[in-house]
């Protein structure tokens, strides 16, 4: 299982963080990010275009996640 951690646009949808049970130890960034859109619909062009960390640093869609990890999803974002 791991933890994953969701923050800005992305709290409407995710209004905490939620505990995933992963199938295999070979699911991919990618493949968590895919799983989420196609569980939760209204989020899944937001999801589509957003980064993920591991461990606070950020991470490339092909890192793979192994049981117990936290990952952080951080939608894009503008300001100043």
């Amino acid at each position: 299982m791991i933890k994953i951690h969701f923050f800005a646009g992305l709290k409407r949808t995710f209004p905490k963080a939620i505990e995933w049970t992963l199938n295999n130890d070979n699911k991919s960034i990618k493949q968590l990010i895919a799983e989420l859109a196609e569980k939760y619909p209204d989020a899944a062009e937001i999801l589509s275009r957003s980064r993920a960390a591991i461990n606070e640093e950020f991470v490339d869609t092909e890192t793979m996640i192994k049981d117990q990890m936290e990952v952080f999803i951080i939608p894009p974002s503008s300001g100043g």
